[in-house]
């Protein structure tokens, strides 16, 4: 039986497209859309509130659960790119400009989405094969708008062009094989298509992040995203990603709150109701490792 356990409204909240992430991003994306400059200044009070969040309560910046479609969702997939992204390089013991420098092109690789000449982004309904071939463009046009930005570091024009490639080749525009792209575009690859299927859209709803992590397990046995890249990306948010809800076998619901390295199918977690179902007066952080007798039987 699937869950239906709402997300904490401070959860909830962070995912807003009024919150002062969400509208920088936006700002920075619209100032490359229109004037074809970088805002600098919005990054770094962007960069800024990321790196204070994510210090202090990863969990929330990184639960990923919606109720309904933005009015225009790039400004939050960008956002959600970019803190995912920073999340991480922080996690895999990457150098300070390292990070950044891989947070700031997972912001920008969909700026071809906002492109004036691109129709379709906020269609509501079931995209026609014309219009699905029209969108495909926003790879190349990205970049087109980011190659000559001063100020940019050249990795960000390379990932917008190639984060629908594929290791096997199967990607676009250029259909590619893994040894033509850059490394850090195999991450991206991942991360976007991740997000993509956890966030609500004009013309489709959001799959869980269980549902969709299952999924690019799958599609990586297929050769359609890299071994080492999605190991990485399944090291950092897990199996049951982080914000998940789940349903223990004893009865409990709880959310994950982290990743156990060591195995995958049993993290850590915040027991939200008891085992008849009531809700908890405070979450109790637990980890399922130490409790051989529970499991995992139902995931939102």
């Amino acid at each position: 039986m699937a869950l239906a356990f709402p997300i904490p409204a401070s959860y909830a909240a962070v995912q807003s497209p009024d919150a002062a992430a969400a509208r920088l991003a936006g700002d920075i994306l619209g100032a490359l859309a229109r004037k074809r400059t970088f805002d600098s200044a919005s990054w770094s009070r962007m960069l800024e509130l990321l790196r204070r969040d994510l210090a202090q309560e990863p969990l929330r910046q990184l639960c990923w659960n919606f109720s309904e479609a933005w009015p225009d969702y790039r400004p939050m997939h960008a956002l959600n790119a970019c803190r995912l992204s920073l999340f991480l390089a922080m996690a895999q013991g990457r150098s300070e400009p390292q990070a950044e420098a891989l947070a700031l092109a997972a912001l920008l690789y969909d700026v071809g989405m906002w492109h004036p000449r691109l129709t379709g982004v906020q269609h509501a309904g079931p995209l026609t094969e014309q219009e699905r071939d029209a969108l495909s463009r926003h790879s190349a046009l990205g970049q087109e708008m980011l190659a000559g930005v001063a100020g940019l570091n050249p990795l960000a024009a390379r990932l917008a062009r190639e984060h629908h490639e594929r290791p096997d080749g199967s990607g676009y525009p250029d259909s590619t094989p893994r040894n033509s792209h850059h490394e850090a575009s195999s991450f991206i690859q991942l991360v976007d298509s991740f997000l993509g299927q956890v966030e609500p859209r004009p013309f489709r709803k959001a799959r869980s992040p269980a549902d969709a992590m299952g999924r690019l397990l799958l599609q990586s046995q297929r050769g359609h995203y890299d071994a080492a890249a999605l190991r990485s990306l399944l090291l950092g948010v897990g199996l049951y990603p982080l914000g998940s809800v789940v349903r223990l076998s004893g009865g409990e619901t709880a959310l994950v709150r982290g990743v156990n390295p060591d195995d995958l199918k049993r993290p850590p977690l915040l027991l939200l109701t008891d085992a008849a179902g009531a809700p908890r007066e405070r979450p109790l952080s637990i980890a399922l490792a130490d409790y051989p007798a529970q499991s995992v039987i139902d995931v939102q």
